[in-house]
């Protein structure tokens, strides 16, 4: 099965909307605050046992501060 790499530059929720899919391999690196939002738009166009990779998803270790309630966290 031929395989391609597709680039594209815009806003990425908006950009992933629009693009055909499914995907097999799915990079998020977008602002924190946006990954709730993201996941629709990623599960829909992500085919089942594909890959979501997620930039910074530890944060720092910030996730398992049980005080830290910020929006980002």
């Amino acid at each position: 099965m031929p395989s391609s790499v597709h680039y594209t530059i815009g806003e990425a929720v908006t950009t992933l909307r629009e693009l055909a899919g499914p995907f097999d391999l799915i990079f998020n690196d977008i602002d924190k605050d946006g990954y709730p939002g993201a996941l629709p738009v990623i599960q829909q166009k992500l085919r089942p046992g594909g890959l979501l990779v997620a930039d910074n998803l530890i944060w720092h270790g910030r996730i398992f501060d049980d005080s830290d309630r910020s929006p980002a966290t």
